[in-house]
């Protein structure tokens, strides 16, 4: 469970329905600011990211994407990213993540 949730100003991240999701799950909700595109703009590169990533691995219609979605959130969660040369599970665990060897090229 993360610690917090960051989302924008819309109407279907800020209700009754988010705001005890939260509090049951004992995540801070962060809302961005009003006309703040900054702060926006952060979580649309990462969706846009997201996107990519999942549609390179799904099928045409892209409705098996829930069987790919733990593999696509492994692979960026491990891999490393040009902003801070680090991956985020570098970031969160001060360490390289455990990763299965490469199998032998023949």
């Amino acid at each position: 469970v993360p610690r917090q949730i960051l989302s924008d100003q819309g109407t279907p991240f800020n209700n009754q329905l988010v705001d005890a999701f939260t509090t049951i799950l004992g995540c801070h909700h962060i809302k961005s600011t009003p006309y703040h595109p900054q702060t926006n703009g952060a979580i649309e590169r990462f969706n846009a990211t997201f996107e990519r990533q999942l549609a390179k691995v799904t099928n045409v219609y892209m409705n098996d994407w829930d069987i790919h979605l733990k593999s696509v959130v492994f692979a960026y969660n491990t891999g490393k990213h040009a902003s801070t040369e680090y991956s985020p599970y570098q970031l969160q665990f001060g360490r390289h993540p455990n990763l299965p060897p490469d199998p032998p090229i023949a």
